[in-house]
């Protein structure tokens, strides 16, 4: 069992959606990719969530703790303010 983190952050630097706890996760030993080309596929659905501004936001990910990057993605919103 794992801990995640993930935040999903707009152009201001507001926390606009923050999702938080336990994550299972099993190692497949019959993959046969190298081990550092390895990882898993995390989804969440945020609904609701109002994206005012137009502009960069970025996603956060930690894994037990540990930084695992910070992505970065363009929104432009129907109802966004630039």
């Amino acid at each position: 069992m794992h801990t995640i983190n993930m935040q999903f952050i707009n152009p201001k630097e507001e926390i606009i959606a923050n999702l938080e706890g336990p994550i299972p996760y099993e190692e497949n030993q019959e993959i046969d990719i190298p081990q550092k080309y390895r990882g898993i596929n995390i989804s969440s659905n945020w609904q609701n969530v109002l994206l005012k501004e137009n502009g960069v936001y970025r996603t956060t990910v930690k894994i037990d703790g540990i930084d695992r990057g910070s992505f970065e993605i363009y929104v432009k919103g129907k109802n966004g303010v630039d």
